[in-house]
């Protein structure tokens, strides 16, 4: 479970970044500003016309010189007056521009703003809004339609009948617009319509019939019966917005349904695919050397970072051990330093390719072709100039070390994970867009589907990604890091084993390769300082181990400390230079009116 873990979370980060990095198509711009609110209080007059007072109110981002309002005037006789204030935080009267096109008033209405909230209380008067006919009276009006291109946060509009002495029976009230809208008749008779948050080019229209005999001055009669007739329009639009509705609760309820099912998707991938086989043998330690690889290609089978600088440090040990490298000490003032000299006399042709790559690339690259310093090590990466190719070099010898590693066989190539995740999120997106084209061809809002296309963005591309990062031991690779696993625990705890002998020295030397690449050297170093404190075993003829004595003769790790420090600080250097990581550096719209609202 810890392996699915870290792939998941890798997996997700991934997915995140890539999330992110969508908000740059967003731009921020240097000035904005939002309409939080409007509220509107219509009064029907017993003539037909209809007296609005509405309040915008506006949050400034930046410098601005006033707001624009448009009103249409189509389905009436146009305004009679037209008065803009501000409202807040000042009381004053305000100037404006008047235009027109066609049935659409503009009017642009200065007053200076600057980071700051505003409202703004315009009033006007339209004239012969409602109509009356032979059986029943309606007010039909849209207060923003379609060109209206600011955004609304939250709208609150409430119509004031000529007369209280109207049952609620005697009124008729529908509402255009979002689907979420809601429309009412309040306590006090008026009819109150609602949005929170209105889209840009979305359209808000009140329709309301009423008895005849309360607008008895209108001049705008139709000699017609006209209650039956939109009534059955209302109903007919009111059928297709419950059917909205109900297309939008399914989409909602998608996407749970479609995190829980990657969720399961993810599962049953670990499941088939990536849970681990069991080793043929379990044990708890082993007390030998499990197989004949070298300290880098054992660091890609147990980590899974991979190889790293710590296996550069046990590469080279290793090769000191097998006497293709003799190491000296050497003291420069105060400090210590290590020398690493090539044996002339070797043949390297049996060198693993990750090994020669080694050699050459410290050796020849950053040495003198003979022997190599961990100061010069240090140096050379420090220099921005060879920064660029430390990095390349380190990497060209963490690729020889992955061909040495794939002829082991220690983990399979099936990309059946990858394939399933894929072909899944491929039909989940197939779907939406059929799902698209069914809301467009039945007249839907399709706003919602978006949140559905997102679930399946987040959830379904995080599990390919888990899908893509699915590798999966084979038999072989799990009996063998189950081998080293179990060889870890006994380096850990030998000293506690009373029956264990202490092999000779160079066993141990061979042992502690491994030790560094498995994390555990300084453990292991203590743990043996102990064991030969008790032994007469001399470390003259070691390779390595007697450089790692105090003047005392006492084992220290104060060499391998010197070594991580070198290629932690080497590695920390070239990558922060290159930013790989490490160091620092619906219905309706027959109405009259409509229009929008605006800043300038």
């Amino acid at each position: 479970m810890v392996k699915i873990k870290k792939k998941l979370v890798i997996g997700f980060v991934l997915l995140v970044i890539i999330l992110f990095s969508f908000t740059t198509l967003i731009t921020c711009a240097e000035r904005s500003f939002a309409i939080t609110d409007y509220q509107a209080q219509v009064k029907i007059l017993e003539n037909g016309d209809v007296q609005v007072s509405e309040i915008f109110e506006y949050d400034f981002n930046g410098d601005f010189n006033g707001i624009i309002r448009t009103i249409g005037t189509k389905g009436s006789d146009g305004l009679q007056y037209f008065k803009a204030s501000e409202y807040f935080p000042t009381d004053k009267e305000l100037n404006y521009e008047q235009s027109t096109k066609g049935d659409m008033l503009t009017y642009k209405i200065y007053d200076a703003s600057s980071n700051e909230r505003k409202l703004f209380l315009l009033e006007y008067r339209l004239k012969n809004v409602a109509t009356l006919y032979n059986d029943t009276a309606e007010f039909y009006w849209k207060f923003f339609d379609e060109s209206n291109t600011s955004p609304i946060g939250h709208i609150k509009i409430e119509v004031e009948l000529p007369s209280a002495e109207v049952s609620v029976e005697e009124l008729k009230v529908f509402g255009h617009g979002p689907l979420e809208g809601k429309v009412s008749i309040q306590e006090d008779g008026k009819v109150a319509y609602e949005v929170f948050r209105l889209s840009s080019n979305e359209m808000v229209e009140a329709r309301i019939l009423f008895p005849a005999r309360i607008i008895p001055d209108s001049s705008k009669i139709i000699n017609q019966n006209k209650f039956a007739q939109i009534m059955e329009e209302e109903l007919g639009w009111a059928k297709k917005a419950n059917q909205g509705r109900g297309f939008n609760i399914i989409v909602i309820l998608l996407v749970p349904l479609v995190i829980l099912f990657n969720i399961f998707l993810a599962i049953r991938l670990y499941f088939k695919y990536d849970r681990e086989l069991r080793p043929e043998v379990e044990m708890d330690y082993y007390r030998e050397l499990p197989q004949d690889i070298t300290p880098a290609v054992l660091s890609k089978l147990v980590s899974i970072q991979g190889a790293g600088s710590k296996d550069i440090m046990a590469t080279l040990m290793d090769l000191v051990r097998k006497k293709y490298l003799k190491i000296e000490e050497i003291q420069t003032g105060r400090k210590k330093d290590y020398k690493f000299i090539l044996i002339e006399e070797r043949d390297n042709s049996n060198l693993k390719a990750h090994e020669s790559n080694l050699i050459n690339w410290l050796f020849y690259s950053i040495g003198d072709g003979t022997s190599i310093t961990l100061k010069e090590i240090k140096d050379y990466a420090k220099a921005s100039r060879n920064q660029s190719s430390f990095r390349h070099n380190y990497n060209n010898w963490v690729k020889k070390v992955g061909e040495e590693f794939k002829k082991y066989n220690y983990f399979g190539e099936s990309k059946e994970g990858l394939k399933t995740a894929g072909k899944t999120v491929l039909m989940e997106l197939a779907g939406i867009f059929l799902l698209f084209v069914l809301g467009i061809l039945l007249g839907m809002q399709v706003v919602f589907i978006m949140f559905v296309l997102f679930a399946v963005i987040f959830t379904g591309f995080g599990v390919i990604i888990y899908g893509a990062l699915i590798r999966k031991k084979t038999q072989t690779g799990i009996n063998e890091y189950t081998k080293w696993m179990a060889f870890k625990r006994f380096l850990l705890h030998f000293s506690n084993m009373k029956d264990y002998e202490i092999p000779s020295i160079i066993v141990w030397e061979h042992y502690l390769v491994y030790a560094i690449s498995l994390g555990i050297a300084d453990k292991v170093i203590s743990k043996l300082k102990i064991a030969l404190s008790n032994q007469d075993i001399s470390l003259m003829n070691s390779t390595y181990l007697y450089h790692m004595t105090d003047r005392s003769g006492r084992l220290n790790s104060s060499m391998f400390k010197s070594f991580d420090n070198v290629f932690s600080s080497a590695f920390a250097t070239t990558s922060s230079s290159t930013g790989s990581g490490g160091g620092f550096s619906s219905g309706g719209g027959g109405g009259g009116g409509g229009g929008g609202a605006g800043a300038f």
